[in-house]
């Protein structure tokens, strides 16, 4: 019998967030071994009693329904064990029986990966300090994790998502189900991109509001990071920063002023611990030793001649060494479903630099007279500026 269905069946059973997945496969092999242990075992347990009332039905039709469904949606399934499950993600006390993945989840062991959160009513300076921040670590290779939510999280994403970086989005419902409901194109560009959708619920799911405060310990367990960018006093975001202490993961946020309320939570963090970002080499100076591409050691380099064995090149012996990344400069911030299709063409191969028009129309396969339109719409839109010789460039 298929191994898979052994899973789902376990998954099914088991409440999201239990620590019964990790005390079931420390006792039992593989879950179809549990499946077949006999009922005096299961007894002694002491499993809840909702999740033994679960799996003591020992059925699988459902699994094999759940089966078939991500076979036609094109989900794969990731098992504790399989060469795909994070091992990170394993170590946290109540990690997911299973992932229901869509799209390739990037090797967590080989980047730097970290998730980017906030409220859903962020203000303007805090969408744009998402994307910013978020576009120029996935420039230098981070891989970005994120909810999907409206506000933040989606700013976090799509600041990613147009630097060409892999990124993960761990859903609150089914690994199929848009929400919200513009989640749609997004998911596309993830998939497009090389990053993966997940979830721990089965295909068709509703997203539930009781799932999302869950679903924070997958996003905060895949990272080794979390960024808060902002978060007013019940923010979800600052139930994924109390998880990630909880994990063992570092906390950063993102200071803001004492007035707004979006940055209570953040100005928090930054009192109890949390490291204070203004900007993406604040993140990567605490990964250089583990990734090659991570920023350079310029903030607050100590002298070498002030420690005892400093190496003969001058080098801080304590410090990454001084190869500086240039990190790319993000473009401004957009919302897609406001601009025209031929914009947000133009839009995206648009650069810093001048260049001409008729270059710039063929890069994003366009007519001449949808060209023009569109550098038209995207000037109105204060996104770029002209330059004499028809030559147009990102608004400095």
């Amino acid at each position: 019998m298929n191994r898979e269905l052994f899973w789902i069946w376990l998954s099914l059973g088991l409440t999201p967030g239990s620590r019964s997945c990790k005390r079931i496969l420390e006792r039992f092999r593989a879950p179809e071994e549990f499946f077949r242990a006999p009922d005096d075992q299961w007894r002694s347990f002491r499993l809840p009693a909702g999740e033994l009332s679960a799996l003591s039905t020992r059925d699988l039709v459902q699994a094999e329904k759940i089966s078939a469904a991500c076979r036609e949606k094109g989900i794969d399934l990731i098992a504790p064990g399989d060469q795909a499950y994070p091992n990170r993600l394993w170590e946290i006390p109540n990690p997911p029986a299973l992932l229901y993945c869509q799209g390739v989840l990037p090797d967590l062991e080989e980047a730097l990966c970290l998730a980017a959160v906030g409220t859903r009513s962020a203000t303007e300076d805090g969408m744009k300090s998402a994307f910013e921040l978020c576009y120029r670590l996935a420039g230098a290779g981070t891989v970005i994790v994120s909810g999907g939510a409206l506000g933040a999280d989606q700013a976090a994403l799509e600041g990613a998502l147009q630097a060409k970086g892999k990124t993960i989005a761990v859903l609150g419902g089914g690994a199929d189900v848009d929400y919200p409901p513009n989640f749609a194109g997004m998911r596309k560009r993830i998939l497009e991109n090389g990053g993966a959708v997940l979830s721990e619920y089965p295909p068709a799911t509703k997203p539930y509001r009781g799932n999302f405060p869950v679903r924070n310990r997958i996003i905060s367990g895949l990272s080794r990071g979390v960024l808060v960018i902002e978060a007013p006093k019940h923010s979800g975001a600052l139930i994924t920063a109390g998880l990630a202490l909880e994990q063992n993961r570092d906390v950063f946020a993102l200071p803001g002023s004492v007035r707004s309320e979006a940055s209570f939570g953040t100005n928090q963090l930054i009192k109890d611990g949390a490291k204070p970002v203004t900007c993406p080499e604040d993140i990567l100076e605490e990964y250089a030793y583990t990734y090659a591409y991570s920023g350079s050691a310029e903030k607050d380099e100590i002298a070498s001649t002030e420690i005892e064995g400093a190496s003969p090149s001058g080098q801080n012996p304590l410090r990454p060494p001084n190869h500086r990344t240039e990190l790319p400069k993000a473009p401004p911030a957009i919302r897609e479903e406001e601009l025209s299709a031929c914009a947000v063409k133009l839009y995206h191969v648009m650069g810093w630099e001048p260049a001409y028009l008729d270059i710039l129309a063929e890069k994003a396969g366009l007519s001449a007279a949808q060209a023009l339109q569109a550098v038209t719409e995207l000037e109105l839109s204060g996104i770029i500026q002209s330059y004499s010789g028809r030559r147009y460039a990102f608004q400095q």
